[in-house]
């Protein structure tokens, strides 16, 4: 854990660096530099406890009882026995690849291909995995490391709250049409003419509530609510088009600028993580060989995918990776240095570390926990 807030630590720092620098150059005080990194750190924070990174859960589980599968809950029993954590709910998601996530809060879930494959170990050793990132808090340590070092809160911040001030603009001008006129949201979809195809399929519905000739207020009250839905709707877009627009356009050059940096941090970051996981797994099992021969074994059973599209938010939060490089459909056989350029751009946007670096460091830990030192 002290390892990983360093590393975010470290990346605040060079920011703050690079902006008191900048601000020096143009005549100012070098400590107004700061004030962007404070803007940046604040703008993580409020991110993190928005979970606007939060990374998607499989959506076709379902919640494992001990009635459903007796040896899942007593392994994990076990495991949460000699940690002292709380029972994470265990759920079972419809993926034939083998593979784990932990969510937070304390959520575990397991594809039906893990559980088909593991044995009592095996399955021992994929879960003390998974509950040592729930201990570690590893999705919130990622979370807040991804807002702040690619300066991600600074695109999904101001959309948010364009969202909101669409959705507001919009109930304004449903009062409006309620009071007879016909405004349509400035920031909505498209109300034009439909197209020939459309048009020849489309059938009427019946007029919403909002949308009837019949006035819902009194002359006298519709033409005060119509001046303050008018005052309200003019505030609302004067808003976006002063404050939120600007920002975003901001937000687009400061996420611009630190994205490649930010990126090679955090995926640093998830690779560290996953080796805390696996030692804290050797560790509370005693089997770091168990582990490293799951892992050798399962990792063929990832699906192949050329351009790792499958590496998403989530696999940051499982055992192995979505997916694993294939073969590049358009290389020539003989294109030695093209294969090895696609090896190296491959493992840079992996969020894993490779199988083979994870098990020789488990390989060196069962050889630490069983030589005169060990156990």
């Amino acid at each position: 854990m002290v390892g990983a807030w360093l590393l975010v630590a470290a990346v605040s720092a060079l920011y703050a660096a690079a902006c008191c620098g900048a601000v020096w150059a143009i005549g100012l005080s070098w400590w107004w530099g700061l004030l962007p990194v404070a803007i940046a750190v604040a703008g993580a924070c409020t991110g993190m406890l928005l979970r606007v990174n939060e990374a998607h859960a499989p959506t076709d589980s379902v919640v494992i009882k001990p009635v459903d599968d007796a040896r899942i809950h007593a392994v994990v029993d076990r495991l949460c026995a000699l940690t002292g954590q709380d029972k994470p709910v265990v759920r079972l998601y419809g993926d034939g690849a083998p593979n784990a996530l932990s969510f937070e809060p304390d959520t575990v879930y397991l594809s039906m291909g893990l559980v088909n494959r593991l044995d009592n170990r095996e399955l021992e050793a994929v879960l003390a995995h998974e509950l040592a990132h729930l201990a570690h808090r590893d999705e919130r340590v990622l979370s807040f490391a991804t807002l702040m070092g690619t300066m991600e809160w600074a695109l999904t911040l101001p959309a948010m709250a364009g969202m909101l001030v669409a959705a507001a603009e919009g109930r304004v001008c449903r009062v409006a049409r309620r009071c007879g006129r016909k405004w349509r949201p400035a920031f909505g979809a498209s109300t034009g003419p439909r197209t020939p195809e459309v048009a020849s399929t489309w059938l009427p519905r019946p007029p919403r509530p909002e949308e009837r000739e019949d006035k819902a207020f009194s002359p006298g009250a519709a033409r005060v609510v119509i001046i303050l839905a008018g005052l309200a709707r003019a505030a609302l877009i004067l808003l976006f088009l002063a404050v939120l627009f600007p920002a975003l356009i901001v937000g687009v050059l400061a996420y611009g600028a630190a994205l490649i940096p930010g990126r090679l941090v955090i995926l640093v970051l998830t690779r560290r993580r996953e080796i805390a996981a696996d030692r804290a797994a050797a560790e509370l099992t005693g089997a770091p060989s168990v582990l490293a021969a799951t892992l050798a074994r399962l990792t063929k059973s990832i699906p192949l995918s050329g351009d790792l599209r499958g590496l998403g938010n989530a696999s940051s939060q499982a055992f192995l990776p979505t997916s694993r490089p294939g073969k590049r459909q358009d290389r020539h056989p003989d294109d030695a240095i093209g294969k090895a350029m696609d090896r190296l751009w491959d493992s840079l946007r992996s969020t894993h570390p490779s199988v083979e670096s994870r098990i020789r460091r488990l390989e060196k830990q069962s050889a630490r926990m069983t030589g005169p030192g060990g156990a």
